[in-house]
């Protein structure tokens, strides 16, 4: 069983993660378990290889001996593997460390453990981008929107402003701000779960469809009279 990081270890990480000469775009603790959650619920394996750079910035960091860098990616490995034994549990859900304030506007504010995590969120879904543009049923793709919405609600700042005169109109910021924070939990498992739904898909072979069904071309006509007659 792999043990959760433990707060030293996380201290140190911390720590070297806010040293001021790595590159812009590197992320903070917070925003290094969003970026994480992201990286575990992609519909394929992103190895470590692929992601640690992207922690720092998009380089490889520089460390001033083996021993840091050992305690580091050792600290930052078992961050990953606690993120992700959450986010691929049954109920999946956040570190207790990314907890919601009791306030819903407290959680905009740039310090907020959550709005942290959600910056680091949306990192990682738009570097993984790609991985989530596979053709999807219209009611699929419209969920991952909204859940898409809610996740990075947070990590907007003063900005959702815009967003809450966007999308909900009739709503005041606190009245919005207070239904994000109710709906947070069930988008953190429907994000989740979509994320194991286009990876099983990804691997089911493929099915020829029936004589009687449309035809994949997109015809319009039956498959028996299009594309499987041909020959």
């Amino acid at each position: 069983m792999r043990r959760p990081p433990r707060p030293a270890d996380l201290k140190d990480l911390e720590s070297f993660l806010d040293r001021p000469d790595h590159p812009d775009g590197a992320l903070t603790l917070g925003e290094t378990r969003g970026f994480l959650f992201a990286v575990a619920c992609a519909p394929e394996l992103i190895r470590p290889s692929e992601w640690i750079p992207e922690v720092f910035g998009g380089e490889s960091p520089a460390f001033e001996s083996a021993e840091e860098a050992e305690r580091v990616i050792g600290a930052l490995m078992s961050l990953y593997n606690e993120v992700t034994g959450l986010a691929r549990a049954s109920a999946a859900r956040l570190p207790d460390a990314c907890a919601l304030h009791p306030d819903p506007l407290a959680n905009l504010g740039s310090e907020a453990p959550i709005a942290a995590w959600s910056r680091g969120f949306r990192e990682g879904h738009a570097w993984l981008d790609e991985l989530w543009n596979a053709p999807l049923p219209g009611e699929v793709d419209q969920e991952l929107g909204a859940v898409l919405t809610t996740r990075l609600f947070f990590g907007l700042g003063e900005r959702a402003e815009s967003l809450i005169a966007e999308m909900m109109p009739s709503m005041s910021a606190p009245e919005a701000a207070a239904l994000m924070q109710r709906v947070f939990p069930d988008a953190v498992v429907q994000y989740a779960r979509l994320g194991r739904v286009l990876e099983e898909a990804s691997k089911a072979p493929a099915r020829m469809p029936g004589r009687n069904e449309p035809c994949p071309c997109g015809s319009g006509r039956k498959f028996k009279q299009c594309c499987g007659g041909a020959g």
